[in-house]
């Protein structure tokens, strides 16, 4: 980072670029920002998306620094392209990005500052992959793991990085985190040198979770990352926000008549998350290699043990635990319909069945590890 901004990179693809920025002498000061490529100006963005991790981790006052860059649609990248980011009517460069490889190249002055450590293996030696099922607190852990580990030890969302990029994150970080199921993880991290885990939670509580963030992300029109990069996501949420899903009959049709394309988002999402392959619907062969594929993992938490689960990781990766003020990533929207009703229950049952007898077996492993 600069000596004056201090500027991060989350997403990057093709098509959208996403992250923080702000300066640090006036850090509620916003931001405009330029992507530029060679001499020609791709687009603009002013910093000041709100971003709940940056406060939960003190380092922005209100954490309204985010921003997003949606790339035109004629702009095609070739191997040698790279993308800089400056801030508006200045030549100085934050920061130089591939949008193919998603690398980010920070134009930082750490070197030259005394005291400044470089990237720390942890105690353990050891890599952790942590399986991050949506909607289970796993935003939440990802900033925990930034507190544990050594500064530019924790990779997330690593989904949007190319997967021949994976055994050499491995080899450097100490914590990596991605909306992956467990067969990619498998192909691409070794047990010799990573040790698996992630969270799940009740079932009927993250379906419901997941279907309002559907909606929201079809609502925001702010938040443009699934508009231009899944439209399958953006759509699911539009049709899920036309509907009244607090008419039973209304609801029971939803569930009836999805799509074994948007039955992927939805239908035992859970344990999806632990299978080698995607399949159209869930079955009990599915569900019985979830939890095979459950053995596999040195740690299963459950959000609604999740500060058990935290204090769990850090003693087996010997490093001090950290307290939370709160969950982040909620949903501060209102509720769709009262998941905890016998009536809405019995129609949610097809979506959650599998993932129900996943968190009977799975729920209390966390309960068998040591303290």
């Amino acid at each position: 980072m600069s000596l004056f901004y201090k500027i991060s990179i989350d997403r990057v693809n093709t098509k959208y670029i996403s992250g923080w920025c702000f300066p640090r002498l006036r850090p509620n000061a916003s931001l405009q920002l330029q992507c530029w490529c060679e001499d020609k100006l791709l687009a603009e963005a002013r910093a000041d998306l709100f971003r709940e991790d940056l406060v939960e981790l003190a380092i922005h006052p209100t954490g309204a620094c985010g921003f997003e860059f949606m790339l035109p649609a004629e702009f095609s990248a070739a191997p040698s392209t790279r993308l800089v980011i400056r801030i508006k009517n200045s030549t100085a460069t934050l920061a130089v990005v591939d949008p193919i490889s998603s690398r980010v190249d920070y134009r930082n002055l750490h070197h030259k500052i005394p005291g400044f450590q470089p990237r720390l293996k942890a105690p353990t030696g050891r890599c952790a992959v942590f399986m991050h099922i949506p909607k289970t607190a796993g935003t939440s852990f990802n900033t925990a793991a930034v507190k544990m580990f050594p500064q530019g030890t924790v990779v997330s969302h690593i989904e949007l990085i190319e997967q021949d990029k994976y055994r050499d994150l491995a080899q450097s970080c100490n914590y990596i985190s991605g909306h992956l199921n467990v067969g990619i993880l498998k192909q691409h991290f070794q047990a010799q040198n990573s040790d698996f885990y992630t969270i799940i939670r009740e079932p009927f509580s993250q379906l419901h979770s997941h279907l309002k963030w559907l909606v929201q992300t079809a609502t925001d029109q702010r938040d443009n990352y699934f508009r231009i990069n899944n439209t399958i996501i953006h759509a699911l949420g539009s049709r899920l926000r036309s509907l009244d899903l607090t008419d039973y009959a209304g609801l029971e049709r939803f569930v009836e008549n999805l799509s074994d394309l948007e039955a992927a988002f939805l239908d035992n999402m859970q344990t999806r998350y632990f299978l080698d392959h995607q399949v159209a619907r869930v079955g009990r062969d599915e569900r019985d290699r979830a939890l095979e594929n459950s053995l596999g993992f040195r740690l299963i938490g459950t959000t609604e043990r999740y500060q058990d689960f935290v204090a769990v990781f850090a003693r087996l990766n010997a490093l001090p635990a950290v307290e939370q003020g709160s969950v982040l990533n909620r949903s501060i929207s209102d509720d769709l319909f009262d998941h905890r009703s016998e009536e809405i229950r019995t129609i949610l049952q097809p979506l959650v069945w599998a993932d129900l007898k996943l968190y009977e077996q799975l729920g209390d492993r966390l309960s068998k590890a040591e303290f």
